[in-house]
């Protein structure tokens, strides 16, 4: 990878608002990337109008659009598809990035070029950094998710296009995108690479209107994972319950299936804290995003 050229994927549904915060973030960036590829997935707003006068002679926004709503992660297959780079870096129109992060991940790249690469978070509604833990090298992408509270996200990766091409076009899923996609990866060998800072804003505001509405979606995503779970540890099982079945029951307002869900799913491996704080969420309701914040003691 002698001579690097990076394409900058982002998929989006109208909030146009947001998607030129995300794309201020990529002309902000201490290495320029070759293009920006905006993907409109089916949008009732103008989404080339709305990034037109951001466009640089040394910095081009090319602005895609899907023949039907395809969601999210057909999307990203789409612009990985049509990108002109030989690497590619994921951002989600709702989320940004701090300036330095692309120069970050592509030394790490440059250093480990089969990988993945991926950083850590900083929470658009308080300002911490998450996941509190990075995945160590060789760790089964279930155990450090649903074990060690870990989390990969999609804005925060970058990898080789060949490898993304892959990876996007084999976990057409409709849930667990990005989640997905690295165990996908993994069960291929490839090297995921987390680094310790913080270089992507995650927009973890409750909000209707995401690309990927499968919050509420239990049934679906408890399909997926009883396909892929074979190989799992007991434990990773059930923190896979915790964090996701029971968060999509308290989501739907099914607190009996959540309090079935999460007495099914004890484990002596995981923290009491997860319990304590997930049986709170089923008393008391509220968003699931503020009873399921990753905290470092969960590990």
């Amino acid at each position: 990878m002698s001579h690097v050229l990076i394409s900058d994927v982002i998929p989006v549904r109208n909030r146009t608002d947001l998607l030129r915060r995300a794309v201020g973030s990529v002309l902000r960036q201490t290495h320029r990337p070759l293009e920006v590829v905006v993907v409109d997935d089916c949008s009732s707003e103008d989404i080339a109008a709305a990034v037109a006068d951001m466009a640089a002679d040394s910095l081009p926004i090319r602005v895609l659009r899907n023949a039907e709503n395809a969601g999210g992660q057909a999307s990203r297959l789409a612009g990985v598809r049509a990108a002109s780079g030989n690497v590619v870096a994921l951002l989600d129109s709702d989320d940004w990035w701090e300036p330095t992060k692309l120069q970050l991940q592509l030394d790490a790249l440059l250093h480990n070029p089969d990988s993945l690469v991926s950083c850590r978070l900083l929470l658009a509604t308080s300002g911490k950094v998450t996941p509190p833990v990075v995945i160590e090298r060789g760790e089964p992408v279930q155990e450090y998710v649903y074990s060690r509270g870990g989390f990969l996200q999609t804005s925060t990766f970058m990898a080789s296009r060949p490898l993304l091409l892959d990876a996007l076009a084999a976990s057409q899923m409709d849930c667990h995108d990005d989640t997905y996609l690295a165990l996908w990866l993994r069960a291929r060998g490839v090297r995921i690479v987390q680094l310790e800072a913080a270089l992507t804003h995650f927009d973890d505001f409750p909000r209707h209107d995401r690309m990927s509405i499968v919050e509420a979606q239990a049934d679906k995503a408890y399909e997926l994972f009883e396909r892929i779970n074979v190989d799992w540890s007991a434990r990773a099982k059930a923190g896979y319950l915790v964090r996701d079945t029971v968060r999509r029951h308290i989501h739907n307002h099914m607190p009996l299936r959540a309090l079935a869900t999460l007495a099914r799913a004890w484990h002596p491996g995981l923290p009491l804290s997860l319990y304590a704080r997930t049986l709170l969420a089923i008393v008391f309701g509220g968003s699931p995003l503020r009873f399921f914040r990753r905290r470092p003691q969960e590990h």
